[in-house]
């Protein structure tokens, strides 16, 4: 009697982590659409294809960039989470120039950071390091700000 009990537990349960799969990848995909027409017509307000704008109006195109920019991380990550769970996530394993990696990462958190005020700076360090990876994981993890204390977990 147990043993049916369990059998129909697991199939339940694997049948919502199938449809929690499928919902992270349809809403992932879909929202890539509308995000990057969003971040376009920002860049096209920032570039001055309507117009010239003001101070004021060139910071919220600014604002609009940087927000769409972290919401298409978040996005990444969804769809990534949905390839996981299906176990279909194509990984590109290669040789990473890390010094390389890592100059990128800090010009592209340069911008999210000078957008919020903050101050980032490369300090200099060895050069030709090189690594095996996913680059374009490996480049999204060392992006990926670090969890405030509020977003840690709590021993239960």
């Amino acid at each position: 009697m147990a043993y049916k009990w369990q059998s129909r537990l697991k199939v339940g349960l694997e049948a919502a982590l199938r449809t929690r799969s499928d919902f992270l990848a349809v809403a992932s995909h879909e929202s890539r659409g509308p995000l990057a027409v969003i971040h376009m017509y920002a860049e096209m307000l920032r570039g001055g294809e309507f117009g010239t704008l003001s101070t004021s109006q060139l910071d919220a195109a600014d604002s609009i960039m940087s927000a769409s920019g972290r919401l298409a991380s978040i996005v990444a990550d969804l769809l990534d989470t949905a390839l996981l769970d299906r176990g279909t996530m194509p990984l590109r394993f290669g040789t990473i120039s890390i010094d390389t990696l890592v100059e990128g990462t800090v010009r592209d958190v340069m911008v999210l950071g000078g957008n919020s005020g903050m101050d980032v700076t490369l300090l200099p360090g060895a050069r030709g390091v090189f690594g095996r990876g996913d680059e374009t994981r490996t480049r999204r993890g060392l992006a990926t700000p670090p969890p405030t204390a509020a977003e840690y977990p709590r021993a239960a």
